[in-house]
């Protein structure tokens, strides 16, 4: 019995001084990623057949940012005189009448150029169109041949 007690004795002294208790260290690694700001446009029409009865057709587009604010400035190629045409192959030129609708419901007049800033639509689909027709239907001594024209969207973010 003797024995056992000074067993335990010595044994609750080791356990009691510093030669058992766990040391112990620790170390951090820091994890991250950068995503770049970015817009893509989706659903773009391909291209709009204008009517020759001064009717419009419609184009749309869907653009979608991963920013909280951006700007999408609309222009036209064949833009002067705050006017915009479909223009032939030899210079001959229809003037056009155009709303441009960033936002599905809000349509603008665009007569070539137009700005439009976009604040708290991160990661939101921007569904927008236009309209395009002639201001005149074509008559009899209407010039034939193809006439065309380009509207371009360019994002700043």
């Amino acid at each position: 019995m003797k024995i056992l007690i000074k067993t335990a004795v010595f044994t609750a002294v080791l356990l009691g001084s510093g030669l058992t208790q766990a040391a112990t260290t620790t170390a951090s690694i820091p994890m991250g990623v950068e995503v770049p700001k970015s817009c893509t446009f989706s659903n773009v029409s391909t291209g709009i057949v204008v009517p020759e009865d001064g009717t419009k057709a419609t184009g749309a587009f869907t653009l979608m940012c991963n920013t909280g604010s951006f700007w999408v400035e609309y222009t036209a190629n064949s833009s002067a005189n705050s006017s915009t045409y479909l223009t032939s192959a030899n210079g001959t030129k229809l003037k056009t009448n155009m709303n441009v609708a960033p936002i599905m419901g809000y349509t603008v007049p665009f007569n070539g150029f137009y700005k439009h800033g976009f604040m708290g639509f991160y990661g939101i689909p921007v569904n927008g169109f236009f309209e395009v027709g002639l201001q005149s239907p074509i008559t009899a001594t209407t010039e034939a041949g193809v006439y065309t024209d380009i509207l371009n969207m360019n994002v700043t973010y």
